[in-house]
C-alpha cells in the first residue's frame, strides 16, 4: 500500500472525506 492510499484510507475512515484540507493535509502527512 502506498503513502498515497494509506492516507487516503486514513481520511475516509476518520472522516469520511476524500480530501483534507492541504495544511491539514500536511500536517496529518507529517505523523507517518
Amino acid at each position: 500500500m502506498t503513502n498515497d492510499n494509506l492516507q487516503e484510507h486514513l481520511n475516509n475512515g476518520l472522516y469520511g472525506t476524500p480530501q483534507l484540507h492541504p495544511d491539514e493535509q500536511r500536517k496529518y502527512l507529517g505523523t507517518f
